[in-house]
């Protein structure tokens, strides 16, 4: 996408978010990975939400990923960590379920552009923090800690548009994917 922040805030900002999803799903796999309870669970127990109805979801989820530009990247962190936690967690209960190849072929069309989603957001909501933690090694006023945080606002908004991009992509594949069901 063009115009957005090409620093090492944003480098910076999609590292973080990246290790902490990672953090998370791997703790949010492992402590369901060998439940005996949802590994007899079938697939077909409940039924299935509309993609429209997780699109609203994983919107509120990316907002509240992006409310982290507003917080100094709090909200971003804990936010991130429960989500990826969840997302870690589900996938041990689908693979306990259905098996990794039939959990790929169900969501591997647009599962992983919904997560790209989150953490593009994440990093949305953690780039201003991580520019003023730069402005800050870089020896910089108060009074310009406040201008780099306000300028980061802008380009923190165009990293969270990119996101919202693809969570709706991903909402579209999966009407598709599922009417073609």
């Amino acid at each position: 996408m063009a115009g957005l922040p090409k620093d090492r805030a944003s480098l910076a900002a999609a590292l973080a978010s990246l290790a902490v999803f990672t953090a998370g799903a791997t703790v949010g796999y492992i402590a369901l990975a060998d439940v005996e309870l949802f590994a007899r669970a079938t697939a077909e127990s409940e039924p299935a939400m509309s993609p429209w109805a997780i699109l609203g979801q994983n919107l509120g989820a990316i907002l509240f990923m992006f409310s982290g530009a507003v917080t100094f990247g709090l909200t971003t962190l804990v936010g991130l960590a429960m989500l990826s936690a969840y997302v870690g967690a589900t996938m041990a209960v689908g693979i306990g379920n259905v098996g990794l190849a039939r959990l790929v072929s169900d969501t591997g069309m647009y599962a992983p552009i919904e997560f790209l989603g989150c953490l593009v957001a994440a990093a949305a909501g953690l780039y201003p923090a991580f520019t003023v933690i730069g402005a800050v090694f870089a020896d910089r006023e108060r009074p310009q800690l406040l201008h780099s945080y306000l300028n980061s606002l802008y380009g923190s908004l165009k990293i969270f548009a990119l996101a919202a991009a693809l969570i709706v992509s991903a909402a579209a594949i999966e009407a598709i994917v599922l009417a073609i069901r």
